[in-house]
């Protein structure tokens, strides 16, 4: 018996030996080996192994964009340009249909002031030009992206990031959609495994986990008759807090 004893207490003190090593496989939140980034904050959440990765944007650039001939356009509009030949003002100038503001114009914001006059709408033809004909017209970060078919060329900026790990402390790589660049954004977190037992929530400030020294949850936590608040992440504090947002200056 006494013989059996002692092989049974070997075998937990080597299976205890096995779960303070941990291994190769030890990837999970609290994991601090390559590839993963604990939390300096001290507050129990610990952002998990930073391992995002998005592939190179797909946006289809060259060099040196070749020579080629667009159709004319020719829109005409009332609160717009009535012809191609009043498109000066760069490259290739064409009058393009911009009805709705869906191809070239931009919607107008909403007013800053509620009593105030809505502004006009966009016109309903501009002028649309080649903004680049080679990479180096773009500058440093960008590049010329080629236009296919009546698609105009245009300066695109580069990808940022590939993975997180490029992208600092408190930031993610996000990946581009429909082929555009990838960019960091603030942010510890995507899911709320990211956070060792914690949630992850999105805030005007980014994605990122909650702490043990947040002082709120939710907006709920931060209503006031006074103030218009909201609980939203404080990058200087590393916490979660209440914060006022100030009232939309008139005019």
């Amino acid at each position: 018996m006494l013989k059996l004893s002692r092989i049974v207490t070997s075998i937990a003190a080597f299976a205890s030996v096995l779960a303070c090593r941990g291994g190769p496989e030890a990837t999970g939140p609290g994991a601090t080996g390559p590839g993963s980034s604990a939390s300096s904050s001290g507050t129990g959440a610990s952002p998990g192994t930073r391992a995002g990765t998005c592939q190179p944007s797909s946006v289809v650039t060259t060099t040196t964009c070749a020579p080629r001939t667009l159709p004319p356009s020719n829109a005409s509009s009332p609160s717009g340009c009535k012809s191609d030949a009043e498109c000066k003002s760069g490259v290739q100038g064409r009058c393009v249909d911009n009805r709705g503001a869906r191809r070239y114009g931009a919607l107008p914001p909403p007013p800053r002031n509620l009593l105030a006059e809505p502004p006009p709408p966009p016109p309903e033809t501009v002028c649309t030009y080649d903004h680049c004909r080679s990479n180096a017209e773009c500058g440093a970060g960008s590049r010329c992206s080629c236009g296919v078919g009546e698609g105009r060329n245009g300066c695109v900026p580069l990808d940022s990031c590939l993975r997180d790990a490029e992208c600092g402390i408190d930031a993610l790589c996000s990946c581009g959609t429909s082929g555009g660049p990838n960019a960091c954004s603030p942010g510890n977190c995507r899911t709320d495994a990211d956070c060792g037992g914690l949630k992850c929530d999105a805030g005007e400030a980014g994605s990122f986990c909650h702490t043990a020294r947040d002082t709120c949850r939710t907006n709920e936590d931060c209503a006031s008759p006074q103030q218009f608040r909201i609980c939203d992440y404080d990058r200087g504090t590393k916490a979660w807090a209440c914060r006022v947002i100030p009232p939309r200056p008139p005019g």
